[in-house]
Formats: structure tokens, sequence, C-alpha cells
């Protein structure tokens, strides 16, 4: 190789040394490309979040110390990559709630614990007026029903939920609680309403809250077929077929002995949900002559949820009933023949 060769390489080495140079010092003196350049890195470090402690109280920032949650809290863990568990002092000792990792105060502080007890699966315990009560979280903050349960027990992939007599046994399938068993009882005087659903029949069923709603409203129906027997208030009346829900009359001589729910489906309509819901009902009826009669029957009761979210009754049928109304109608019939062939003779 001749100088020359030599000089021109040299020359060609110093001219990219200096061009790299220049490019490294605009960047260092433009934000904007700096940023630009470390988007998906900064994004990144983002998505973990490191603890401080000042003072004794805990914040959170990014790990390149960007400041995201002020240290004000006694204790912060995260529940997920958008929220945060965060304790506190209040007027009933230390508490723990939900906050963003903005800072944002997302539950206030009112349960005694938060634990994950599955993936994407969180119970809290708290006290209302002395009792206990668990609320069930999904990692983003929201509640898997707004329920406040009495009961809670996580055994494996079960988890069992329950307040007074009622429960609900759930399975924890990727991430999902699915319903596998329901039960509800609901008083209808002194006898109850109870609700028994499996697997199959809950996979069509409406939430926890509504469940338990429907369960109230169609008891409520059974005390005026059956012991208030008053006249129904007509907000509560809704749909074309009011005239077989004003029963009562015949069922004046009836008293209720069990009532079971046997099928729940959810009806198809263009307007509000409307629900139908069918009843193994037993009852006992005295006739005119005092001679009893047990009568097992399945009533069945239309019910729709109106625009502020009550329960209203749409239709009502028992087969009984009917077949009791048209043996009435075959004995007058008789009877009457009978008098008009004496007549004749």
């Amino acid at each position: 190789m001749n100088s020359r060769m030599k000089i021109l390489i040299l020359l060609l080495l110093t001219a990219v040394l200096c061009l790299s140079v220049a490019v490294a010092s605009r960047s260092i003196a433009d934000p904007e490309l700096t940023q630009q350049g470390g988007e998906d890195a900064a994004r990144q470090q983002d998505q973990t979040l490191e603890f401080f402690s000042e003072d004794g109280l805990w914040g959170a920032k990014t790990p390149g110390g960007r400041v995201l949650v002020q240290p004000q809290w006694q204790n912060l863990r995260q529940m997920s990559g958008e929220v945060l568990i965060a304790s506190g002092r209040t007027a009933d000792g230390t508490r723990s709630g939900l906050i963003r990792t903005n800072g944002d105060l997302l539950i206030p502080l009112i349960y005694s614990s938060i634990e994950r007890k599955a993936p994407d699966l969180w119970v809290a315990f708290f006290r209302e007026n002395g009792a206990a009560r668990y609320h069930i979280y999904h990692d983003d903050g929201t509640r898997w029903t707004d329920v406040a349960w009495e009961r809670c027990e996580a055994e494996g992939n079960t988890l069992t939920l329950g307040r007074d007599a009622d429960y609900v046994k759930n399975r924890l399938d990727n991430g999902k609680l699915i319903r596998t068993a329901w039960h509800s009882e609901h008083k209808a005087g002194l006898h109850l309403l109870t609700m028994d659903f499996n697997a199959a029949q809950l996979a069509a069923a409406p939430d926890p809250e509504t469940l338990t709603r429907l369960g109230d409203a169609a008891a409520a129906y059974l005390i005026y077929l059956f012991i208030d027997r008053k006249t129904i208030n007509p907000v509560l009346l809704s749909g074309d077929d009011t005239a077989s829900l004003l029963a009562a009359d015949s069922y004046k001589n009836c008293v209720l002995r069990k009532a079971r729910a046997e099928r729940l489906q959810i009806m198809e309509t263009t307007g509000f949900p409307t629900y139908d819901l069918t009843m193994k009902v037993s009852y006992r009826r005295t006739g005119e002559d005092g001679q009893s009669e047990d009568i097992e029957t399945g009533m069945r009761l239309i019910l729709s949820r109106n625009a502020a979210g009550a329960f209203t009754y749409s239709g009502f049928s028992d087969p009984q009933r009917k077949a009791a109304e048209q043996q009435t109608d075959d004995t007058a019939q008789g009877t009457e023949t009978t008098t008009r062939k004496d007549d004749s003779q």
C-alpha cells in the first residue's frame, strides 16, 4: 500500500469519527431525539415500579426515577401493572384500599386485608357493623360481583362464597370464575322458596345479585297468593297479561307448604331483561266440606326488570288452578243437564 492510499484511508476514518461525534452531540442537546430513540425502553421501564421510602412512608417511581405515587402510604404493594394496594391509618386503625399507579384513589381504605388467592382473583376482607364481609376483585381493581359476602372459602381451584343460608360454588378456570352450584333461600311467610341451580343452568343465568333479587320477587308473589292476598301494586304489573297475575282469589282456601325453583330462562325481548321462572309449589286446599287436599304443581312466573332496576310481574300460570276451574265448570254443566232431564220427565 503506497503512502497516498494510506492518507486517503486516514482521512476517511477521520471523517467517520467526526460525523459520529456530531450525531451524538445533537442527540444530547435535543431531548426529543433522545426520547424517540429510547421510547420502547422507557415504556418497558414504566411497567416495573420501584417502591421508595421517605420519613417512614412509601411511594412508587419508575426505574428511571420519575415519581408516580408520592410517599404518603404506610405500605404499598402491586396488584397489577395498573393498580396498587395502599395501606394507611384511618379512624378504625390501619386499613387498605386500591390506588392507580398514577396515585389516584380507586377504592377507599376500608379493608383489613387484601390477599391474592389465584391469578386475577383477590379477596378483600372488611367488617360492616361488626360482621365479617368479603369483596372479590380482579387484577385491574374491578369486582367480580357487587355482593358483600359473609363467607369466603378458597381451596385449590374452588371458591365458595356465602351469605346467610345462600352460597355459590365457583371453579377457577384460566382466570375465569365459573359457577358450578347455587343455593338461595327466600322467605315466603313461614315457609321458604329455595333456588338450586347446577353448572349447566348457571351458564346462562344472570349475576348473583340479580339471581337473589329474582328469588325475593318470586317469594313476594307467593306471599300475595297464599298469605297477604291484597291487591298488587299496579306499578309492579307489566305486560299484556296482567289479568292472570290477579289470582289470589283462586287460593283463598289454600295454605302454602313449600316451593322450589326448578328452572330459570332469560327470555329474548327487545326491551328490558325478562325472566321465565318455573317453581314446583306444594299447597293444601281445604274444600267447603272441610276436606283437605294436598296439591303439587308447577307454577310459572314471568318477571321483567324496569328502567329503575326493579322487578315487575308480567305473567302467571298454574296448571292445577286451570284444571280445578275446568272441573268446576264441568260439575256445573253436569248439574244443569241433570236438572233439565228431570224437568223433561
